[in-house]
C-alpha cells in the first residue's frame, strides 16, 4: 500500500554564530531551518546544520521571531557526535546541562538558574580532562581550558568562579585578568596587542539602541507608515534588516535581508536611519569594536490580527 505524506512547511536562514542573519548562504557559519509544528506539538521544529548539510542542533521554538527555544536541545560537532545537551525554558537555557568531548566523554556538567530568577549564575558541578579525570568536583577544583577561541583558567569554589583568573582571546590578540567573588565578576583587566590596558566590570557588551532595543523595536512599529496598497493588500510578514555598528557608535551598511515588499522595505530602512547616532557600539574586554546587527520584525496590517500570526501561512 502506498502511502502519501504531506512534506512539511519550512523557512530556511542563514545565521553567524554571533545570531547574525545574511541575506545568502556566503559567510554563514550555519543554516537554520524551521519547520512547522508535528501533528498535536504547538511547538515549531529548528535544525541548524553546518554549511556542508552536518546536523549542529535539533530542537523545538514556541516562537520564531525573536526565537524562543523550548525543552530538550541537542548540539553536535561538525563530526556528528554529540558536543551539548541542554534544556530550554522561554528561550533560556534552564536546569542541569551536559558538554561533551569529541571522543564522547563527559566535559562538564553545569546547573542553570530558574529562567526569571535574580541569581543567573550558571553552576559549575563537575569538570573532566579528555581522559575522563576529574579537575572540579561538586564544584570545587581548578578549571582549565579553550572555548571558541579563548583560554581561561582559574579556581572555582562552590560551583562558581573565584579570586584572579586569565586568559586569552586568540581572535583579538588580547590577554586578561579577571577577580570573581562567587562567580560575579568584579572587575577585568584587558592588555591589547598594541599593549594598552583596559579596564572593565562586563566581558561582552552587545551594540544596542541607547535607549534599550525594546524601545526600537517600539520606534519601529510606530513610526512605519503603511500605504494604502499595504493595507489593501493586507501585506504581512518579516522584515528582516541588517547593519553595522561601528566602534565609534554609527550606522554603516544598512539594508535588508528579507522583505515583504519594496515600499515596505523601504519604509523600515527610512525608520531605522532616523535612529542614526543614538547607538552605542559593542564593547568586549572594555573595548569598543564594530558589529553587525541583524533585527527581524514582523509586521501584521490589522493590529488584532499579531497574536494570531502565523509565519507559514497556515
Amino acid at each position: 500500500m502506498f502511502c502519501a505524506v504531506a512534506q512539511k512547511h519550512q523557512k530556511l536562514y542563514y545565521r553567524k554564530f554571533d545570531g547574525t542573519y545574511l541575506v545568502s548562504k556566503e559567510g554563514a557559519d550555519y543554516m537554520q531551518v524551521i519547520q512547522e509544528p508535528d501533528a498535536g506539538s504547538k511547538f515549531y521544529n529548528v535544525i541548524n546544520v553546518y554549511p556542508d548539510s552536518n546536523r549542529m542542533f535539533i530542537g523545538t521554538a514556541s516562537s520564531i521571531v525573536p526565537l524562543r527555544l523550548e525543552g530538550p536541545g541537542m548540539l553536535y560537532y561538525h563530526s556528528g557526535k554529540k558536543k551539548e545537551l541542554l534544556t530550554y525554558k522561554s528561550g533560556q537555557p534552564e536546569g542541569l546541562a551536559y558538554d561533551f568531548y569529541e571522543n564522547g566523554k563527559l566535559s562538564a556538567m553545569l546547573n542553570y538558574p530558574p529562567v526569571g530568577s535574580k541569581d543567573n549564575r550558571v553552576k559549575l558541578i563537575s569538570y573532566f580532562d579528555q581522559n575522563g579525570n576529574a579537575l572540579v568536583t561538586d564544584g570545587n577544583g581548578y578549571y582549565s581550558d579553550t572555548y571558541k577561541g579563548t583560554f581561561e583558567e582559574g579556581k572555582m569554589v562552590d560551583g562558581y568562579r573565584s579570586g584572579d583568573w586569565k586568559g586569552n582571546d586568540d581572535g583579538g590578540g588580547i590577554t586578561f585578568i579577571e577577580t570573581y567573588e562567587k562567580g560575579n565578576l568584579i572587575t577585568g583587566t584587558s592588555t591589547d596587542k598594541d599593549g594598552n590596558k583596559h579596564t572593565y566590570q562586563k566581558r561582552n557588551i552587545n551594540a544596542t539602541y541607547a535607549y534599550g532595543m525594546d524601545r526600537f523595536r517600539d520606534i519601529l512599529r510606530r513610526r512605519v507608515r503603511y500605504k494604502d496598497e499595504d493595507v489593501n493588500n493586507n501585506n504581512r510578514g518579516m522584515v528582516l534588516v541588517a547593519f553595522t555598528v561601528t566602534k565609534e557608535g554609527q550606522l554603516e551598511n544598512l539594508h535588508v535581508l528579507h522583505g515583504i515588499d519594496k515600499s515596505m522595505d523601504n519604509e523600515v530602512l527610512r525608520v531605522v536611519k532616523e535612529t542614526a547616532g543614538k547607538w552605542k557600539p559593542a564593547v568586549r574586554y572594555g573595548i569598543p569594536i564594530t558589529t553587525d546587527v541583524s533585527f527581524p520584525l514582523n509586521f501584521v496590517i490589522n493590529v488584532e490580527e499579531i497574536m494570531d500570526f502565523d509565519p507559514f501561512g497556515l
